[in-house]
């Protein structure tokens, strides 16, 4: 495997870390350099001619908000990744999960995406399908699903 550039979705699940953990490791061992992102879900921002506040929220309070989650993101990678976090690229994106990494892929031109999963099966994943099983079927380069 190779990878020059990737791209990791995080969402502050166990899951999650695990996957963060093994981006670690195989940017170690591939050299290569990683995004993490953060995806605040709101399907409203993906419709056009949508306010660029969300139905929940302000413009300043989703301002807050973000910054919130980007310090909050930035402990995470820090506590993974030690002094190495400080080449880590950080995004928070708001949409919706599969839309915002794949968008956020494209514009950094990674060539590999690594995400966790939750293990949601039966009912909720016949009816919602999971981020990861999309990912798996949509994203155009190779994706490492980390249970």
């Amino acid at each position: 495997m190779s990878a020059q550039h990737m791209l990791l979705a995080f969402d502050f699940s166990d899951s999650s870390r695990r996957a963060m953990m093994t981006a670690r490791q195989l940017a170690a061992t591939l050299k290569s350099a990683i995004d993490v992102v953060y995806v605040l879900d709101d399907p409203f921002s993906e419709i056009a001619n949508t306010p660029k506040e969300s139905i929940w929220a302000t413009e300043r309070e989703l301002e807050e908000h973000v910054a919130a989650i980007r310090a909050q993101l930035a402990g995470e990678v820090e506590e993974i990744f030690g002094p190495e976090a400080q080449a880590i690229t950080l995004h928070v994106r708001r949409g919706t999960p599969l839309h915002a990494i794949l968008d956020q892929r494209s514009a950094i031109g990674a060539d590999l995406v690594v995400s966790g999963t939750t293990g949601k099966g039966g009912v909720a994943r016949t009816l919602m399908g999971s981020v990861s099983q999309k990912l798996l079927q949509r994203c155009p380069v190779p994706v490492l699903i980390v249970p």
